[in-house]
C-alpha cells in the first residue's frame, strides 16, 4: 500500500490559548479538554516495531502497557502489528502497514455519562472486537468518507490504495453511514454530510451489516448494499489470529 499522510491537529494547544486569553473555557471546550485527559487506549500486545508518530520527523517505538491519548498517530511497518485495549472496553488490532489516529470526546445528553472513542483509519486495515465494551461508552471507526459503529460487534475495516473501503462483519451488527467529510476540531473528529454538495454527490445512505456480510464504500462516497462473503475463503492468517485471541 502507498504511504498515507498523517495529519496533526494541536487541539490541546488551542484550548490552552483560550484559557490564557479568555480566562474561561466554553462548555464544549471543557468537555474536550476533560476527555483528552483520559487515555483512549493502552498497548496490550505488539510484534515488531510499531511506532507512535510524534511529528513529521520523530517516531517513537510503542511499548506494552503504554497509554495512548487523543491525537496519538500509530503506524505499523511491514513486519509489525499491535493490539490496543480501549479504555471504554473493546479491542483494536492493527496488522502490518496500517496507520490510525485516536480521538475522544465526552458523550453529552441524557443517560449515563461516558466517552466516545474515535479511530480514524488512515491506511491499511483494523480488526475491532467490542464484545466486552462497557455501558455508556461508544466507538466510532472513521474512514475517509464513512462512519462505522456497532456495540458488542466484531468487524474489520480496510482501506485500499485507490481510496475505497471494505467493511466486513463477523459478530453482532455494524451500522455504516455516509458519505461524510471528516473534519478535525479541538482534538475530535466531526462529520459533515456531503449530501447536496454537488450534482454527482451520492445520496446519504445508512446500512446495517449482519454477520458474514460486507459493504464496499467507493472513494466517491457511494456504498453497496450488504452482501455475503465466503467465510472459508476469508480465513487468512490474520483473521485466524484475531479469532483465536
Amino acid at each position: 500500500m502507498k504511504a498515507g499522510q498523517s495529519p496533526f491537529f494541536p487541539g490541546a494547544a488551542v484550548i490552552a490559548l483560550l484559557l490564557v486569553f479568555q480566562g474561561a473555557v466554553p462548555a464544549t471546550a471543557q468537555s474536550v479538554l476533560q476527555a483528552q485527559k483520559t487515555p483512549c487506549a493502552a498497548v496490550t500486545f505488539l510484534e515488531g516495531t510499531p511506532v507512535r508518530v510524534v511529528s513529521s520527523s520523530v517516531k517513537r517505538p510503542l511499548t506494552v502497557g503504554e497509554k495512548l491519548y487523543a491525537g496519538s498517530v500509530l503506524q505499523t511497518d511491514p513486519a509489525s502489528r499491535v493490539e490496543l485495549t480501549l479504555t471504554g472496553g473493546g479491542i483494536v488490532r492493527m496488522p502490518a502497514e496500517t496507520a490510525v489516529e485516536l480521538a475522544t470526546e465526552d458523550i453529552e445528553g441524557a443517560g449515563q455519562p461516558g466517552l466516545r472513542f474515535q479511530v480514524m483509519l488512515q491506511k491499511g486495515e483494523i480488526w475491532i472486537n467490542l464484545s466486552n465494551q462497557t455501558d455508556g461508552n461508544e466507538l466510532q471507526v472513521l474512514t475517509s468518507n464513512a462512519m462505522l459503529s456497532g456495540p458488542r460487534s466484531v468487524f474489520r475495516a480496510m482501506i485500499f490504495p485507490e481510496g475505497a473501503a471494505e467493511i466486513k462483519d463477523y459478530e453482532g451488527q455494524v451500522t455504516a453511514t455516509g458519505p461524510f467529510e471528516i473534519l478535525k476540531e479541538n482534538g475530535r473528529y466531526t462529520l459533515r454530510s456531503l449530501a447536496g454538495d454537488k450534482d454527482d454527490t451520492p445520496e446519504p445512505w445508512r446500512h446495517t451489516i449482519p454477520p458474514y456480510r460486507k459493504i464496499i464504500v467507493q472513494s466517491s462516497g457511494a456504498a453497496t448494499l450488504p452482501f455475503r462473503f465466503a467465510a472459508k475463503s476469508d480465513l487468512t492468517a490474520w483473521v485466524r489470529w484475531n479469532q483465536a485471541r
